[in-house]
């Protein structure tokens, strides 16, 4: 695995806390467990691959967070960007505009929510958040950029009922 790169900023505007991420590494799909029979028992695990970049993950996110950091508590709301490199096969034009800084979503596999977001999370519970459960909004997209990278957005939601619910698509 190559080495990532990459950035935390913790950002506290009027008491809110907001956590900012930059993994710099190709975002990878990571899949429920895996089973296989020994006699009459059924065993899970996770393929090797799969438990390397969590942990890979984890290391890098604890290493940019400040000594004695706790995990968030209370509802979270996340926004993540996960920016795969290009593919070999693209037209000159979609290369030229990923160069130009245009976004070419990528509408194939890896699963966004079922595969990149659940590795992601499950990577960064007892890091940045005590438990996974405690996300309750997510804004996440997954397109082709120059640079493969993975971009998060943590806040903590201070009001825990909301008056107005906010349009996502507007």
């Amino acid at each position: 695995m190559g080495p990532i790169v990459g950035s935390a900023n913790i950002v506290s505007r009027g008491g809110i806390v907001m956590l900012e991420f930059i993994f710099r590494t190709e975002p990878k799909a990571i899949q429920s467990v895996r089973f296989f029979r020994i006699g009459d028992h059924v065993r899970s695990y996770q393929p090797k691959c799969n438990a390397e970049w969590k942990n890979f993950i984890r290391l890098a996110a604890a290493e940019q967070l400040p000594e004695g950091w706790q995990s968030l508590d209370g509802p979270l709301a996340l926004e993540v960007d996960f920016v795969f490199s290009p593919l070999r096969n693209f037209p000159k034009r979609t290369l030229q505009a990923i160069s130009a800084g245009n976004r070419v979503y990528k509408h194939t596999r890896p699963d966004l929510c079922d595969n990149l977001l659940k590795g992601l999370c499950d990577a960064l519970t007892g890091i940045c958040w005590r438990d996974d459960s405690q996300i309750c909004k997510v804004n996440s997209c997954k397109f082709f950029g120059l640079d493969p990278m993975i971009k998060l957005k943590v806040k903590k939601i201070e009001i825990e009922v909301e008056k107005e619910v906010p349009d996502l698509f507007s």
